[in-house]
């Protein structure tokens, strides 16, 4: 209640603020190279809606200026591997004093500023750890800057952590000690702290939770009643309830700035259908990023800095794929922005992304072959459609 009552520091207005995340990647990269087809895409789009909550955060301007705060932080890591060096500590201390006079400034700003601070904690952790995340700035006057907007940068930091930790209890008492208990200068900053904990240590629980299901499910759909198609048509479902419905209702546990972790399942899992995990994997990023293809393409090729996952190329192909087919389902009777929609990927993804988007409509006419009128409104994959056969 404490954390929810300060509201936001920094600014003059008080916003209920939840628990922030979602992607930190997508719409700012329009300008590499696909910037006619993304553009293309949009303007398919419905009308344009009042930017609120995701839709400003995904703004090209917000998008921006996260990638450009992002950069700052980051800037400095290259100069010395010590968190104390000056480099380093400019670069909390200025992103997120930044972000404090963004707030006071913005009054749209201020209302999203949660989720949005949220994500450059995720940032700094990605980038920094723990300790060259909070550079500068613990035991010194500047740690109120960690009070921004309720915490968020605080939280971003210490969820992710937590969330990733092969011990998250070791890792917690380590936190208290080393960063809640020197926040006692801030009003409320060990309060934030050991709140932020809790978010890390529910997304951990969460997470393993998340793979025994799946885990049971498989073993289930493997049981030896099953013929190896009876099997694989099982753990199809199963991977598609996974993505699409059970890890949503269990809130934003999923990876929001990479695939990583999703394909790395889909890899060490036992399944016999891998392929099938990797192409509902990006329903659950459009779960939370409702119709932003463009975004979720570029999350299926993103990695994390542990991206060690076997057949990581061809997984992220057959997320790229997904990307297609659920393009498709949400755009059935218009392939002219399903194919510029997969025209953003990279040249040796897109037939995929649109093979996937006929097989689906394969799927849900029944029809084995592509419309010939909808066939010849297409650019560039117009043969493709008129030779498809399912």
């Amino acid at each position: 209640v404490a954390g929810a009552a300060i509201g936001v520091w920094g600014g003059g207005r008080t916003s209920w603020s939840g628990a922030g995340d979602n992607n930190t990647s997508n719409a700012a990269k329009q300008a590499m190279g696909v910037a006619d087809h993304a553009k293309a895409a949009e303007d398919a789009r419905a009308p344009p809606q009042p930017l609120l909550d995701e839709a400003y955060l995904d703004s090209p301007e917000i998008v921006a200026l996260l990638s450009s705060l992002t950069d700052e932080l980051t800037s400095g890591s290259s100069d010395s591997g010590s968190a104390g060096t000056s480099s380093t500590k400019a670069g909390p201390l200025s992103v997120l004093s930044q972000t404090s006079d963004r707030m006071n400034a913005d009054d749209t700003f201020l209302d999203n500023c949660h989720h949005f601070v949220h994500r450059l904690g995720r940032a700094a952790y990605r980038a920094l750890g723990v300790e060259g995340a909070f550079a500068g700035l613990l035991g010194t006057d500047d740690a109120i800057l960690l009070r921004v907007c309720n915490g968020a940068y605080l939280h971003g930091i210490i969820e992710t952590h937590l969330k990733e930790a092969d011990d998250p209890i070791k890792a917690a008492l380590e936190l208290d000690t080393s960063v809640c208990v020197p926040l006692r200068n801030v009003p409320l900053g060990t309060w934030e702290c050991r709140h932020g904990i809790g978010h890390g240590l529910i997304q951990h629980a969460r997470n393993e939770r998340d793979e025994q299901t799946i885990s049971d499910a498989i073993a289930s759909c493997q049981n030896k009643y099953f013929d190896i198609p009876s099997t694989r048509a099982c753990e199809n479902g199963a991977w598609m309830d996974f993505f699409v419905s059970g890890r949503y209702e269990g809130g934003f546990s999923f990876d929001e700035g990479s695939s990583s972790p999703s394909l790395r399942l889909c890899a060490n899992s036992d399944t016999q259908v891998p392929n099938d995990c990797a192409l509902y994997s990006p329903t659950e990023y459009l779960l939370h990023r409702p119709r932003d293809y463009y975004g979720a393409i570029q999350w299926c090729l993103s990695e994390d800095d542990d991206s060690n996952i076997e057949n990581s190329p061809f997984l992220q192909k057959n997320c790229v794929g997904g990307v297609g087919m659920q393009t498709a389902k949400e755009n059935l009777r218009d392939y002219t922005f399903v194919e510029n929609t997969c025209m953003t990927a990279p040249k040796e993804y897109q037939s995929q992304c649109m093979d996937l988007a006929f097989t689906y409509r394969s799927f849900s006419t029944g029809e084995s072959t592509m419309p010939k009128d909808i066939c010849l409104q297409l650019q560039h994959f117009k043969g493709a459609c008129l030779n498809y056969k399912h």
